[in-house]
Protein backbone atom coordinates (compact mmCIF):
# COMPACT_ATOMS: atom_id res chain seq x y z
CA UNK A 1 0.00 0.00 0.00
CA UNK A 2 1.09 3.45 -0.80
CA UNK A 3 1.37 6.11 2.16
CA UNK A 4 2.94 8.94 3.45
CA UNK A 5 5.76 10.74 1.23
CA UNK A 6 5.49 8.29 -1.93
CA UNK A 7 2.23 8.79 -2.13
CA UNK A 8 2.29 12.35 -1.63
CA UNK A 9 4.82 12.80 -4.81
CA UNK A 10 2.57 10.44 -7.24
CA UNK A 11 -0.21 12.90 -6.21
CA UNK A 12 2.23 15.87 -6.39
CA UNK A 13 3.11 14.65 -9.96
CA UNK A 14 -0.60 13.86 -10.95
CA UNK A 15 -1.87 16.70 -10.04
CA UNK A 16 0.60 18.83 -12.14
CA UNK A 17 0.67 16.52 -14.94
CA UNK A 18 -3.14 16.89 -15.15
CA UNK A 19 -3.79 20.58 -14.55
CA UNK A 20 -1.03 21.22 -17.43
CA UNK A 21 -2.55 18.77 -19.76
CA UNK A 22 -6.40 20.42 -19.38
CA UNK A 23 -5.29 24.13 -19.52
CA UNK A 24 -3.64 23.29 -22.65
CA UNK A 25 -7.15 22.54 -24.30
CA UNK A 26 -6.09 18.95 -24.19
CA UNK A 27 -7.93 15.93 -23.65
CA UNK A 28 -7.28 14.02 -20.28
CA UNK A 29 -8.23 10.27 -19.81
CA UNK A 30 -6.43 9.31 -16.35
CA UNK A 31 -6.24 5.32 -15.60
CA UNK A 32 -5.40 4.74 -11.61
CA UNK A 33 -3.74 0.83 -11.89
CA UNK A 34 -4.10 -0.75 -8.41
CA UNK A 35 -5.93 -4.04 -7.38
CA UNK A 36 -8.22 -2.95 -10.16
CA UNK A 37 -7.97 -0.59 -13.29
CA UNK A 38 -9.92 2.49 -12.63
CA UNK A 39 -10.44 4.44 -16.09
CA UNK A 40 -12.11 8.10 -16.26
CA UNK A 41 -14.24 8.76 -19.72
CA UNK A 42 -11.76 11.34 -21.46
CA UNK A 43 -12.69 15.09 -21.41
CA UNK A 44 -11.00 18.58 -20.87
CA UNK A 45 -13.28 19.65 -17.91
CA UNK A 46 -11.24 20.76 -15.18
CA UNK A 47 -13.43 18.74 -12.57
CA UNK A 48 -12.15 15.29 -13.86
CA UNK A 49 -8.59 16.58 -12.39
CA UNK A 50 -10.25 17.21 -9.38
CA UNK A 51 -12.09 14.03 -9.37
CA UNK A 52 -9.38 12.01 -10.25
CA UNK A 53 -6.81 13.79 -7.95
CA UNK A 54 -9.83 13.04 -4.95
CA UNK A 55 -9.47 9.29 -5.77
CA UNK A 56 -5.63 8.93 -5.81
CA UNK A 57 -5.62 11.08 -2.42
CA UNK A 58 -8.81 8.62 -0.90
CA UNK A 59 -8.19 5.69 -1.99
CA UNK A 60 -5.90 2.90 -0.59
CA UNK A 61 -3.65 2.55 -3.44
CA UNK A 62 -1.89 -1.13 -3.74
CA UNK A 63 1.31 -1.57 -5.41
CA UNK A 64 0.88 -3.87 -8.13
CA UNK A 65 3.02 -4.75 -11.25
CA UNK A 66 0.69 -3.31 -14.18
CA UNK A 67 -0.44 -5.83 -17.16
CA UNK A 68 0.57 -4.29 -19.55
CA UNK A 69 -1.85 -6.29 -22.63
CA UNK A 70 -4.72 -5.28 -20.30
CA UNK A 71 -3.86 -1.86 -20.17
CA UNK A 72 -3.05 -1.80 -24.07
CA UNK A 73 -7.07 -2.37 -24.47
CA UNK A 74 -7.61 0.05 -22.24
CA UNK A 75 -6.81 2.71 -24.48
CA UNK A 76 -8.19 2.81 -28.28
CA UNK A 77 -6.87 5.47 -29.75
CA UNK A 78 -2.98 7.30 -30.42
CA UNK A 79 -1.96 8.60 -27.41
CA UNK A 80 0.73 10.37 -25.76
CA UNK A 81 1.14 8.27 -22.21
CA UNK A 82 2.99 9.22 -19.04
CA UNK A 83 3.41 6.69 -16.68
CA UNK A 84 4.00 7.27 -13.16
CA UNK A 85 5.21 5.17 -10.81
CA UNK A 86 8.26 3.91 -8.92
CA UNK A 87 8.35 0.76 -11.05
CA UNK A 88 9.83 -1.60 -8.68
CA UNK A 89 9.28 -4.62 -10.66
CA UNK A 90 10.02 -5.84 -14.09
CA UNK A 91 8.17 -3.65 -16.80
CA UNK A 92 8.04 -3.59 -20.71
CA UNK A 93 6.36 -0.89 -22.05
CA UNK A 94 7.37 -2.25 -25.40
CA UNK A 95 3.70 -3.36 -26.55
CA UNK A 96 2.58 -0.01 -25.65
CA UNK A 97 5.17 1.65 -27.46
CA UNK A 98 3.97 0.27 -30.65
CA UNK A 99 0.95 2.30 -30.44
CA UNK A 100 1.44 4.93 -28.49
CA UNK A 101 4.24 7.38 -27.48
CA UNK A 102 5.28 6.67 -23.72
CA UNK A 103 6.65 8.67 -21.26
CA UNK A 104 8.18 7.20 -18.43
Amino acid sequence: MLFGKKKEILIKICKKIADDVIRSKNSFKPIIISNTITTYKESKNPSLAKEFIKTLKNDKLKEKNPNIDELYKHIKNRSLLIVVGDFLGDFDFRVLSKKHEVFV
